[in-house]
Formats: C-alpha cells, sequence, structure tokens
C-alpha cells in the first residue's frame, strides 16, 4: 500500500456537516411528532448537535492553531476505508435530512433512522480519534463519541417505550 496524506480540516468538516445534518433530522422529527416525550427527546438531541457543531468548530480552531492545516500520513486503503464511510453516511446533507425525516410515518420509525445515525456517528467519530494525534484534540472527539453513544441509549429506550405503549392489533 502506497502512503498518502489526509488533511485534518477535511476530516473534522466531514463531522462538521454529519452534526448539521442532525441538527436538521431532529428538528424536523421534531416537528411532526405527535408523541409529547418523543418531541421533547428530539429537541434535546437538536440541542445537542448545535453543541456539537461547537465543540468541533473548537477543535477544528485548535488544531489549526497548534498545527496549521496538519496532514497525517494514511495507507490508500485507509483513505479508501474514510471515503467509503464518507459515502455511505445515512444523509448526504441537511436538506435530504429532513427530507428523510419527513417521509416517516411514526415516532418509532424516526427513532429507527436516528439510531442508525447515532451508531454511525460513533462509529467515524471512533475512526476519527484514532487518527488526531495531539492529545487534548483527540480527547475533544472521544467525549464527543461518548456523547453520541448516550444519544443512541436514550432513543433506544424511547424506542423500547413507545413499542411497549402501542395497542396490540
Amino acid at each position: 500500500m502506497s502512503q498518502q496524506t489526509f488533511n485534518l480540516k477535511e476530516i473534522i468538516e466531514m463531522a462538521i456537516q454529519i452534526e448539521r445534518s442532525g441538527v436538521a433530522f431532529y428538528r424536523r422529527l421534531k416537528e411532526q411528532s405527535v408523541d409529547r416525550e418523543a418531541k421533547g427527546l428530539f429537541q434535546t438531541l437538536e440541542k445537542a448537535e448545535h453543541q456539537h457543531i461547537r465543540d468541533f468548530e473548537k477543535v477544528l480552531k485548535s488544531a489549526l492553531k497548534k498545527h496549521r492545516n496538519l496532514e497525517y500520513p494514511a495507507s490508500s486503503q485507509e483513505l479508501l476505508y474514510l471515503r467509503a464511510f464518507a459515502s455511505r453516511r445515512i444523509f448526504q446533507n441537511p436538506d435530504d435530512a429532513e427530507a428523510k425525516a419527513a417521509a416517516t410515518s411514526t415516532a418509532i420509525e424516526g427513532i429507527e433512522m436516528a439510531l442508525d445515525f447515532e451508531l454511525r456517528s460513533v462509529t467515524f467519530f471512533q475512526e476519527m480519534a484514532r487518527i488526531i494525534e495531539d492529545p487534548d484534540d483527540r480527547a475533544s472527539v472521544e467525549e464527543l463519541e461518548l456523547q453520541e453513544k448516550a444519544h443512541a441509549a436514550m432513543l433506544y429506550e424511547m424506542k423500547e417505550k413507545l413499542q411497549n405503549t402501542v395497542p396490540d392489533s
């Protein structure tokens, strides 16, 4: 495998784009939800995604200040993996996220899609943390990964609660 480089700024900007899509997705789910508890959860997650954008912008600013626009070495296989992962995002952009949320017909359907989104975000952030050399910047990304895991747990708990309250047909 040949050695190439990837740009830290591009990776962090991809994470920011993921979070922007999350904001749009949760905003739309919140607006269309009729279940009060689900609506509250979607609002909480929308706010969390806004905070993640601010957090990643801090990581980006810190990384650029310390390292300018650091290039990391990577094998062509690692680069292809990151590109493949980015191409398989659930939401390509905020408009796509909003449209997919609008297409859901139940809170449970929205939660299922949100779980996929959060779990894929965890994986992406794990990969980011693995390749970021600066310990402070890596710790910031690892904290965001933990928050995404907490989001997935909250969503799963809400899904189970809603499934247990749906009347049998």
